[in-house]
């Protein structure tokens, strides 16, 4: 009996322990009742980061870019320029003219530049104002003095005819009415001046023989560029003046049509004439430098239709390259200038300074010409008197 008891007893204790292990082996397969709010709380990052931002516009300041400040010459066509020169590249007047085509550039992001032709590549010096005119180029640096039937007071003002270093010359053209006066003179035969090849001190007279006394020079025949002062001059003087173009002058002194010239003389050593002229009559110079006997001045044009057609940006920046080569072309004027004296001399050139008789003489001589020019045209009357200003007001 008491073995039955015990024996039911531990059956009731294994019934219990199966009921509890079987219990527990079967908990995990029914999910346990779990709020829906703990299974959203921990949604994907790129869900929680997107909530905030209803509608992300990436950047949309950057489209109409308030203040683009574009380059003036943004939305403009590119032009291209002819300009036929009146020197060669070997010649350091070349460097004014790439100087300012350099800066034309710059200035407007290279969409307006110019093709440069040497001399004679297009049309001979002589005829560079009748190509403006034809429009068959753009740009001429020209010689006034060649065409004195289009204004005698601009083929004339080409040889200043005044004692001027640069620095009255600078001032002479920015401040001193020169640059208007030349708009105003060319604009009547339809010529827009842009900026002008000034060489101050050079111009002394060459010849193939040597020459110590203005009176020697009575009887040689003096190379000339047309028309203006020097003609004059050399009517007092007794020369035979006869039109060369510069490209053939050399020639002209190896065939003996010419013996003589005024004529600039960094221009005679780029042109290799000191091989066929090798003597000189100079002024003496100043304690500021060299004296020429008349400084001249080359225009760089266009016509004033032609100009009159580039936008209002490339006109604008053309004046500003005008502004801004001035001062750098007669800083290197006088630096080659200087060198071509030495590289001369080295070369055998004789040097004979005027003598102070023979100044005196010669400068009567030019107030003479200028007296009997300016009697002729009013024009060239108010370039002489605003030269003469320039150096009584600067030239001190």
């Amino acid at each position: 009996m008491l073995r039955n008891r015990i024996v039911a007893g531990m059956l009731l204790v294994v019934l219990v322990l199966a009921l509890t292990l079987s219990f527990a082996c079967k908990a995990p397969t029914t999910p346990a009742p779990q709020p829906t709010t703990t299974v959203t709380v921990t949604p994907p990052p790129v869900t929680v980061t997107a909530t905030p931002k209803p509608a992300p516009a990436p950047t949309p300041t950057s489209t109409p870019t308030p203040t683009p400040t574009p380059t003036p010459t943004a939305t403009l066509q590119k032009v291209v320029l002819k300009w036929q020169d009146y020197y060669t590249p070997a010649m350091r007047m070349y460097k004014l003219s790439e100087r300012f085509k350099g800066l034309i550039e710059q200035y407007t992001n290279g969409q307006l530049t110019a093709e440069i032709f040497p001399t004679g590549a297009l049309v001979p010096a002589r005829e560079i104002l009748g190509a403006l005119q034809k429009g068959v180029i753009d740009i001429g640096l020209w010689t006034p003095s060649y065409n004195p039937e289009l204004s005698l007071a601009g083929a004339n003002a080409m040889f200043l005819g005044l004692p001027m270093d640069k620095k009255v010359a600078e001032k002479w053209i920015k401040e001193g009415g020169a640059q208007q006066w030349y708009e105003d003179v060319y604009a009547k035969v339809g010529i827009k001046p842009i900026f002008w090849n000034l060489q101050l001190a050079s111009m002394q007279f060459v010849s193939v023989k040597k020459i110590t006394r203005l009176s020697e020079m009575k009887g040689l025949v003096g190379r000339t560029m047309g028309a203006g002062l020097p003609m004059e001059l050399y009517k007092q003087m007794g020369l035979s003046p006869l039109e060369v173009p510069a490209a053939e002058v050399y020639e002209a002194y190896q065939r003996g049509i010419i013996n003589a010239a005024l004529y600039p003389i960094d221009s005679y050593y780029d042109r290799k004439q000191h091989e066929v002229a090798k003597f000189i009559l100079h002024l003496k110079p100043s304690a500021s430098g060299w004296r020429s006997v008349t400084s001249y001045s080359l225009p760089m044009t266009m016509t004033v239709d032609r100009w009159n057609k580039l936008p209002k940006e490339f006109q604008a920046a053309m004046m500003r390259a005008r502004d801004e080569v001035l001062p750098f072309w007669l800083e290197e004027y006088d630096k080659g200038l200087m060198d071509a004296i030495e590289k001369l001399k080295a070369a055998g050139v004789t040097f004979t300074e005027m003598t102070a008789e023979d100044e005196a003489t010669l400068f009567g001589m030019l107030d003479k010409s200028w007296a009997e020019l300016t009697a002729k045209d009013a024009d060239l009357k108010k370039f002489k008197e605003i030269g003469d200003a320039a150096i009584k007001k600067w030239g001190g």
